[in-house]
């Protein structure tokens, strides 16, 4: 019998690496070892051929379903996707839509802000000729009431001649009248 002593605290891998005490086996523990996690990597894949629905659905948090109704799920996904695609194309062709809406608001709010700018000349130019015409007006009744005042000059004037006249005539007249019983 082959005396064998395992080394409980050596790293495998420090053996591989070249140290010198017991090389030959070194190498040997480290295939079996290398054999012992072969091991249960294969056993572990061949148990996860029968782990348990249930285990899948609470370790990993997994739906498990049939065939069938995955068939089912993925076929209404697909449906769920075009119709998708097709309210992004909706909304893609509304958006084209309010951009043009957009577009022909702001041309619209152009020609208002324009016609306003207008409105705004023509209502400057009428208050400039509501200025003159007022002008015109004041010019108007002050040359009326200078008319006024030269009539009333003329018909004082006119008064005043009409009783220079008759106060000329009226001693003429009595001075005939006076004279004429004198003469009988």
């Amino acid at each position: 019998m082959v005396d064998v002593k395992l080394d409980v605290d050596s790293n495998p891998l420090n053996k591989l690496a070249g140290s010198k005490k017991n090389s030959s086996f070194s190498v040997c523990s480290f295939l079996i070892y290398l054999a012992f996690v072969a091991g249960f990597v294969v056993i572990g894949l061949d148990a996860a051929e029968f782990i348990s629905l249930g285990i899948v659905k609470d370790v990993m948090g997994l739906k498990v379903m049939k065939y069938e109704e995955y068939d089912t799920i993925a076929s209404s996904l697909d449906s769920l996707k075009k119709e998708v695609e097709e309210a992004k194309a909706s909304v893609q062709m509304k958006d084209t839509e309010l951009a043009a809406k957009n577009t022909a608001v702001t041309d619209m709010t152009n020609k208002f802000n324009a016609a306003n700018t207008e409105k705004a000349a023509i209502q400057q130019q009428v208050d400039e000729k509501q200025n003159a015409l007022n002008a015109v007006t004041a010019e108007k009744d002050a040359l009326t009431n200078q008319l006024a005042e030269e009539k009333a000059k003329v018909t004082a004037l006119t008064t005043e001649r009409d009783a220079l006249k008759a106060a000329a005539e009226a001693p003429q007249a009595e001075a005939p009248q006076a004279e004429a019983p004198q003469a009988e």
